[in-house]
């Protein structure tokens, strides 16, 4: 029974091990995102679209909207 056990516990660990690293990840990209837009959204809009490929939709999309 304690193999198996540990066979299922080495499993699991292996199994979840990436996603601590892959939300941490999400996060960052996340706030980053929003901080740009909070302190560029309008006026920069054009200036910050090379490192932010993200933030240069959401800016088409805002423009978009603009429109109609």
């Amino acid at each position: 029974e304690d193999n198996v056990w540990k066979g299922w516990s080495k499993c699991l660990d292996h199994a979840l091990f990436p996603l601590p690293i892959l939300l941490h990840h999400l996060a960052e990209v996340f706030f980053r995102e929003a901080l740009v837009l909070l302190l560029f959204h309008n006026k920069e809009c054009n200036k910050v679209r090379k490192p932010f490929p993200m933030h240069k939709d959401l800016c088409r999309e805002h423009k978009v909207e603009e429109v109609y």
